[in-house]
């Protein structure tokens, strides 16, 4: 790509320029040459400067997630919103945000990062999963009383989705 050949030529030339540079150094002993190094390149090769894709900023945070760690999966899928607000992944990103805090037991604030997937994305296909969890996060912090609304919310809402009969069974066990 013509950009690519023109970043290497500049870093070409600049590495020509410090080695004659060096030389003359050298010659006029103003500092020897061997204590001297290219400076570092300020011009990235645009495999390190580019901007990773919402698809790799996704996939990267998800993995993290699955390997177990929660906090670097937060990052990710809170630059994958930031980067790409209006990605197709932004409302599944936001969700695993929620997760990423109930997997810490920080139920209050997964709570509320379920609760921005269900304001910011009403019409995404995660509202469901983030009600029903909004409804288990209650439960472990012993409100019954909200958790049952919350799963009772689920079942009448989403009827057909599977996290319906998630809700069902929960109700069952916290009547």
């Amino acid at each position: 790509r013509p950009r690519d050949e023109r970043l290497a030529r500049l870093e070409e030339a600049a590495l020509q320029r410090f080695q004659r540079l060096a030389r003359i150094e050298e010659h006029v002993k103003l500092e020897p040459a061997a204590a001297s190094k290219p400076p570092e390149s300020r011009i990235r090769p645009e495999s390190a400067a580019r901007v990773p894709s919402e698809e790799e900023i996704y996939s990267r945070a998800k993995q993290a997630f699955d390997q177990g760690n929660p906090a670097q999966a937060r990052k990710g899928f809170e630059e994958l919103i930031q980067r790409y607000p209006s990605s197709a992944n932004s409302d599944n990103a936001q969700f695993w945000i929620g997760e990423t805090f109930f997997r810490e037991k920080a139920y209050e604030k997964a709570i509320l990062e379920y609760q921005k997937v269900i304001e910011k994305y009403p019409k995404g296909n995660k509202v469901p999963g983030a009600l029903l969890k909004q409804g288990y996060a209650f439960l472990a912090l012993g409100d019954k009383v909200n958790s049952r609304l919350i799963l009772e919310e689920v079942v009448r809402k989403y009827p057909q989705a599977p996290e319906a009969k998630l809700a069902s069974d929960k109700l069952k066990e916290i009547r």
